[in-house]
């Protein structure tokens, strides 16, 4: 029988009653299939917790299911954007811990959805967390799905700045950055608006 796929009741819904005891993220994968569900849960703070516990391996597979859920969703993405998720989907990618191909295969669909909108705050957030590299590297020797999303991830960040005809911008060789995949966080940031902006490393 397929389990009721409820709404979340934000009167009564606490983070603590969705994500706490670690069982009952069972239920929040449930819930986060439901659009609506996914901005209600934005708003419970559910992202931040979630993508602590990826960073710490904690129920792995269902953590990543929910952010995949919430990535493919206009209304949660850019809380995912604003809260590091690029940057941790590329660091479990990169290791120390040895992750499974099916932890590979998901990290690698989450940033698919996070690149859908293809805007320039994705693709400056993906170049500071040098995830060219990484990337690559799925394309190379992952499953197939994993492969095509890599190569479709990679493939926006490549696509010309078309929305920002700025002369700085135009300055930039993103070709030449993206075939490196060297670029380092202390290069780049998000201005304020959105967009990338240069910034000198002796900031930091």
């Amino acid at each position: 029988m397929t389990p009721h796929v409820g709404r979340v009741n934000e009167g009564r819904s606490t983070l603590e009653d969705i994500l706490k005891p670690a069982a009952r993220i069972r239920l929040t994968v449930t819930i986060s299939r439901v659009w609506s569900n996914r901005g209600k849960l934005v708003k419970l703070g559910a992202v931040q917790v979630l993508l602590n516990m990826a960073r710490l391996g904690q129920t792995m597979a269902r953590v990543l299911l929910i952010l995949c859920n919430m990535a493919s969703c206009p209304v949660s993405r850019p809380a995912l954007l604003d809260s590091g998720a690029v940057e941790c989907m590329v660091g479990i990618l990169r290791g120390p811990r040895e992750v499974t191909e099916s932890t590979r295969e998901s990290c690698v669909a989450v940033l698919y959805g996070l690149s859908h909108d293809g805007g320039l705050r994705f693709k400056g957030l993906a170049l500071a967390a040098n995830a060219v590299e990484e990337l690559t590297k799925v394309e190379r020797s992952g499953r197939e799905r994993a492969k095509q999303k890599a190569k479709r991830v990679l493939e926006v960040m490549r696509a010309k700045m078309e929305d920002d005809s700025s002369p700085e911008n135009e300055e930039i060789d993103w070709e030449e950055l993206l075939n490196s995949g060297s670029v380092s966080r202390s290069q780049y940031r998000l201005g304020g608006d959105g967009e990338k902006s240069r910034v000198n490393s002796s900031e930091f």
